[in-house]
């Protein structure tokens, strides 16, 4: 086996850990070790990840010895500690508390304009409807009921349904 370049190691403070395993899978292609067994794969890894990396694997895959971890939990392992699943409600919590400092133009343009169309949207399409309803009286089973029994214009639906439900005096 002939090396191009040695791999540097992986640095969590200026590389993300999907960018070094993705470095790492072509350091294999570009030196034909893409037909490597897991157990192969694992121990050229532990000698180019850097002993930051050795020792944290090794700490994670505990009880077991780094070196008979299975490829695929060792990496699952690594992943779960360099860059973990952000949960829902940490990242609701980072969005709402943003505070956009002097000379920071805003980032999501689009989506508040989005935002605010849907609202505007919304209240025209409430307001055509309470346009289109009709404000006759209607027959149930109770007699009619009509704006002279003490409901106004506005409040002649809710009269309406609450005549339905039986909870209108008369």
């Amino acid at each position: 086996m002939v090396s191009l370049l040695p791999l540097p190691l992986y640095s969590p403070a200026t590389e993300s850990w999907q960018s070094y395993l993705a470095r790492f899978k072509c350091y294999l292609e570009a030196n034909a070790l893409t037909n490597l067994t897991d157990n192969r794969k694992r121990a050229l890894f532990h000698t180019v990840c850097g002993s930051e990396v050795f020792e944290k694997a090794s700490a994670l895959v505990a009880p077991l010895a780094v070196q008979a971890a299975p490829w695929n939990i060792l990496t699952e392992k690594l992943k779960g500690h360099y860059a973990p699943k952000v949960s829902r409600i940490t990242a609701r919590h980072a969005f709402h508390h943003q505070i956009q400092t002097g000379g920071e133009t805003i980032k999501a343009i689009e989506e508040a304009q989005a935002a605010e169309a849907a609202k505007h949207s919304t209240a025209e399409i409430r307001k055509a409807n309470s346009t289109t309803i009709s404000k006759k009286p209607t027959s149930v089973h109770h007699g009619e009921i009509s704006n002279s029994e003490g409901c106004s214009d506005e409040e002649d639906d809710v009269c309406r349904i609450k005549q339905k439900c039986g909870k209108v005096k008369r």
